[in-house]
């Protein structure tokens, strides 16, 4: 039973360690994406695939969001400071998502080369 525990306790430190979190980062730079996909075991790899492709369809709601509010603007006021505040948010979630994204095709691209190495 201690040994159990034990094991538990290395295996939530170790995923702890990894950054094996699922929070999705856009900030986080593509080479260290990959350095840390490597690391990644298949399961862990997919956790992070659900977490972007959460963070995707949330930005992805916002941008449909602001572009009923785009919608709502009467077009004598379309190039007004409304809409230019409008058009600069969703500039700036469309960047989100691209980013997103970019890592979202990392962790995709790291999954499938583990599917497809010969197992050890």
């Amino acid at each position: 039973m201690q040994r159990m525990f034990i094991a538990l306790a290395v295996l939530a430190a170790a995923f702890t360690l990894a950054g094996c979190g699922k929070k999705a980062d856009a900030t986080t730079p593509i080479d260290q994406v990959k350095a840390q996909a490597q690391q990644l075991d298949a399961t862990a790899i997919q956790a992070k695939i659900d977490a972007y492709k959460a963070a995707v369809a949330e930005k992805q709601a916002e941008l449909q969001k602001l572009a009923e509010k785009v919608k709502a603007i009467p077009i004598t006021e379309m190039l007004g400071d409304e809409a230019k505040k409008l058009k600069a948010e969703s500039d700036k979630i469309q960047e989100a998502v691209k980013a997103l994204t970019d890592r979202l095709q990392v962790y995709v691209d790291a999954l499938q080369s583990k599917a497809a190495a010969p197992a050890k």
